[in-house]
């Protein structure tokens, strides 16, 4: 009598701890799939973004509820401000939340615009692989750019193409490689872009090239690309070669490895002006930031073998030389460390000097995207990319500038990607549209 009460009871009980811990382990898989960008990761963002462009075909390409209860420009110390006009990054209502770009003044007036359709610029898809007409769409969005003195500006179609523009909104040129993130300009005049390679199962030479490294197709492959003003490819350099060449190959983690195993966000050149700060690198040495492997490094172009790396971000962006022999790093951490900081590295000894929040309690956060500028005089111009927010602060942290993307719907607001100080008067940029 007791053991028929007692099985069925110790049976549920057997069930309900398996589904709770069946429905744990689905739990902290989400997460890392989240976190980590693991199978599977990929398939999913793009089959969501696909169903969103499909029901909202202008929707932004990441929205986030809204942080701040302004929109534009606000001026905290006029005085305090580093002189110049702001270059951003992000979707506008003004041209149905399509992607572009605005120069701005210091009270948030817009002095000169360009619209960026990728559906227009590239009606169909240059590439042919299994993401091949997922970034030729309206909701596709601008990452680095480059303003050059006459208003031309050359921009990435994020992991679409590279693409010159002149003041009025010409296609001057476009490159069919899957560029993205940065664009630095070297002293040559030539350009830096981050390019990256889908290796896939249907590819025999695919196949080959990752099996070289224990890699599981598919899987991308990205590469530090040099080009020249006129759009021409100078040089392509494979990060997975230098990596392995150098003996970190096992940054990367345990094979089989697949999907975006390093997600290049940034190639930047030493310039021969701070060469002598840092003195174990030599000028044109390049400053590369890998975020899903958490890694900064210096890379040699000639042996194309790293020289130096550090691992003090989280999935970091936009390292930079600076004059006084450190780099600076945008950390994106997560909440549970504090959220997102400004530092500086020293290659040397590794020390580390925190540049912004002073405050540990300050909110600052943006869990992916991210960039500071260093202007003149010490100020830092920081963009908030996923809360849509460009921000200015002085030395000591005092935030003197800021401004915040218009609002999409009621209580949303879309990424920016940049904002770029540049040292242009008002008048200057106006007299592109004359």
């Amino acid at each position: 009598m007791v053991s028929r009460w007692i099985m069925p009871a110790l049976d549920r009980l057997a069930f309900t701890c398996f589904v709770a811990v069946l429905g744990a382990i689905v739990f902290l898989y989400g997460v890392a799939v989240g976190e980590y960008k693991c199978f599977p990761y990929t398939w999913l963002e793009r089959t969501v973004h696909a169903v969103i462009l499909s029901l909202e075909p202008n929707r932004p390409h990441h929205l986030t509820a809204a942080e701040y209860d302004f929109d534009g420009a606000r001026v905290h110390d006029r005085d305090a401000i580093s002189p110049g006009v702001t270059l951003i990054t992000g979707y506008w209502p003004e041209s149905d939340w399509a992607p572009g770009i605005r120069v701005i003044d210091v009270d948030g007036n817009v002095l000169h615009a360009w619209d960026v359709d990728p559906s227009r610029i590239w009606p169909d898809s240059p590439h042919d692989d299994h993401t091949a007409g997922t970034k030729n769409v309206r909701g596709n969005y601008v990452h680095g750019t480059y303003l050059f003195p006459n208003g031309d500006v050359l921009l990435n179609i994020e992991y679409l193409g590279l693409v010159r523009m002149n003041a009025g909104g010409e296609v001057v040129w476009k490159l069919p490689l899957r560029t993205h993130h940065s664009i630095t300009r070297d002293e040559d005049g030539n350009f830096w872009v981050c390019g990256t390679k889908w290796l896939e199962r249907r590819r025999a030479d695919d196949r080959r090239r990752a099996e070289e490294y224990s890699l599981e197709v598919p899987v991308t492959e990205d590469f530090a690309v040099k080009v020249s003003p006129e759009g021409k490819v100078l040089r392509e350099i494979s990060l997975l070669d230098a990596l392995h060449r150098s003996g970190q190959g096992e940054l990367l983690g345990e094979p089989p490895l697949t999907g975006d195993i390093l997600h290049t966000n940034d190639v930047e050149p030493l310039p021969t002006a701070l060469a002598d700060a840092f003195p174990a690198f030599n000028a044109g040495d390049l400053l590369i930031s890998c975020r899903e492997i958490n890694t900064i490094f210096v890379l040699d172009p000639e042996t194309e073998r790293i020289k130096w790396l550090s691992r003090s971000g989280i999935q970091q962006h936009d390292p930079d030389f600076l004059p006084d022999g450190t780099i600076q790093v945008f950390d994106n951490r997560r909440p549970w460390y504090g959220g997102s900081r400004i530092f500086r590295i020293h290659p040397a000894d590794g020390t580390i000097y925190v540049d912004y929040p002073h405050d540990p309690h300050t909110d600052f956060l943006t869990m992916a995207g991210g960039k500071a500028q260093r202007l003149p005089g010490g100020n830092l111009l920081i963009t908030e990319a996923r809360r849509g927010r460009v921000f200015e602060v002085d030395r000591d942290g005092r935030l003197v500038w800021e401004w915040v993307a218009p609002l999409y719907g009621d209580d949303l607001v879309p990424e920016v990607l940049e904002g770029t100080r540049y040292p242009l008067s008002p008048e200057q940029v106006t007299a592109w549209s004359q």
